[in-house]
């Protein structure tokens, strides 16, 4: 009982989140062309042949996009393999981890917990933003790291 009193807010949040990201995901692959640069991108840094450009059908050394996010592609791509699918829930995740941090940030420095958690919920629902969490894009995984660089200069 302790537990689920203790957290409550995150298993709600949690809720949400499932609820809402269920009723934007769509199984098919965006058609944005930065996905499939990711993609490819991962896909040569995992086979070896480094952070190199497929595109053209040679592989071209290459900066256009940072290597972050392949980067974080390829380690994922080492356990699931060219599930797309797969990606875009981890996506999801990001998106979940990012709020659950925000709410924490904020709960800490105000003890505001109504506000945030009403906060959460709307990033949550906010449609926008979860389309984008949908994609292989690295707006999300931006925002965790930007979120988790802000939690750690407040510890």
């Amino acid at each position: 009982m302790n537990f689920l009193k203790k957290n409550i807010v995150y298993i709600l949040l949690t809720i949400i989140f499932i609820i809402s990201f269920s009723t934007v995901f769509n199984s098919k692959h965006d058609l944005n062309g930065d996905n499939f640069n990711y993609l490819l991108l991962s896909k040569s840094i995992v086979q070896g042949d480094g952070y190199v450009s497929t595109i053209s059908g040679e592989a071209v050394p290459t900066n256009f996009f940072p290597p972050g996010y392949p980067a974080i592609l390829a380690f994922f791509r080492l356990f699931l393999g060219e599930n797309i699918i797969a990606f875009n829930i981890i996506n999801g995740i990001f998106l979940l981890i990012s709020v659950f941090i925000l709410f924490n940030l904020s709960k800490k420095i105000t003890n505001k917990i109504p506000l945030f958690f009403s906060v959460s919920v709307l990033v949550l629902l906010n449609v926008h933003v979860l389309k984008f969490a949908t994609m292989t894009m690295s707006e999300i995984p931006y925002l965790l790291f930007t979120t988790l660089a802000i939690f750690a200069i407040y510890k």
